[in-house]
């Protein structure tokens, strides 16, 4: 009898990488290579599935008595539904950690309600970057109709290949975040983010400029930054939700014009930073307890933003550092936020060294 316990699964952009362990017995006898452990069916739309082997050359050690293996994830024209892994022999077995079995059945929604339950909220989302990143763009490509779900989607996605860093992901995403702004089309007003016309423009501001930064591409994160100065200034249904991520974006918004020596323009991104927060609080429902508690995030990219208004013309040192302004603008995890502080910081030095270079 041969025993797998599937650990982890990682979904990848064009594979599926499993890591498991087998039973003892069996990886001391090593194996004939040609050895069949178990069989990996990919299951698609239609009832369409491709089925591979999981054979014994395929696995690679890794720590401790785990192994890996990486395989491909067949091309097809509609979303990925299911990944199901069986044995071979009626006396083999499988076992799954974290209810694995569970998560690779349910790959993609089949309706509103299941987009909720599946990738709605951050608590219910499953495993690495990685695999976040490949969930949400099957949402983007395939999931045509309910607009805020897909728009929602298009959000994970950005942020996910923002953390993962890779050029092509980030283009991509780029891509879809402005296809998104024309799935706005048609939604209206909720009490919901989620579902609020407002609340979601903002929020693909948000991740555009995330997009810009990660990608070097400094002139374009200001003109969204300038874009969303310009949307913020016109009058809103509702600011509760929507000052989460405005209030960041105008925060970092009114640091590069600043350091560019704009300090007018640089005081405007900052009282509207101000602002924000104090409608937020004026708006906000102390019932929606959840919703509520987000007010801190606006409150603290105020506080800096009036730190910031104090300090105009004074002394440079007297501001806050570029540190605490992108923690409290990006909303990536700690080393993504290093990772955009050095491509901004970068930036900022090279067009500092061209404009005191003589002409």
């Amino acid at each position: 009898m041969t025993e797998l316990t599937l650990l982890d699964a990682e979904l990848r952009q064009g594979s599926i990488a499993l890591t498991m362990e087998v039973d003892p017995s069996l990886a001391a006898e090593q194996p004939p290579q040609n050895t069949v452990l178990a069989r990996v069916s990919f299951q698609f739309a239609e009832a369409t599935n491709v089925d591979a082997d999981l054979s014994a050359k395929l696995l690679v050690p890794v720590a401790g008595a785990a192994f890996r293996t990486v395989l491909p994830t067949p091309r097809a024209d509609g979303p990925l539904q299911a990944v199901r892994i069986t044995t071979v022999h009626p006396e083999d077995r499988i076992v799954f950690e974290k209810g694995l079995d569970d998560r690779l059945a349910r790959l993609y929604p089949l309706d509103g309600p299941d987009y909720v339950d599946l990738l709605a909220s951050h608590t219910r989302r499953w495993g690495s970057a990685s695999t976040r990143h490949f969930l949400a763009e099957q949402v983007t490509r395939f999931f045509v109709d309910h607009p805020e779900h897909r728009i929602g989607a298009s959000l994970i996605q950005a942020y996910k290949a923002v953390e993962l860093g890779d050029a092509g992901l980030i283009a991509a995403a780029l891509d879809i975040n402005q296809a998104a702004f024309g799935w706005l089309e048609g939604l209206s007003l909720d009490w919901h983010p989620r579902r609020n016309r407002e609340h979601l423009e903002v929020s693909l501001l948000t991740a555009k400029w995330h997009l810009q930064l990660a990608a070097a591409n400094i002139s374009g994160l200001q003109a969204t930054c300038h874009h969303m100065l310009a949307l913020t200034s016109r009058p809103q249904a509702n600011y509760a939700t929507l000052a989460y991520s405005a209030s960041k974006s105008l925060l970092l918004g009114g640091w590069l014009e600043w350091r560019r020596g704009d300090e007018a323009t640089a005081k405007l991104f900052w009282d509207q930073t101000v602002a924000m927060f104090k409608l937020a609080v004026r708006d906000a429902d102390p019932y929606r307890a959840v919703l509520f508690r987000e007010l801190e995030h606006s409150l603290n990219a105020a506080w800096l933003a009036g730190l910031c208004l104090r300090n105009l013309g004074r002394n440079r040192n007297d501001m806050p550092t570029l540190e605490q302004i992108i923690d409290s603008a990006v909303r990536v995890p700690s080393r993504t936020r290093r990772q955009l502080q050095a491509i901004l910081e970068q930036a900022v030095r090279s067009d500092t060294d061209s404009t005191s270079r003589p002409g």
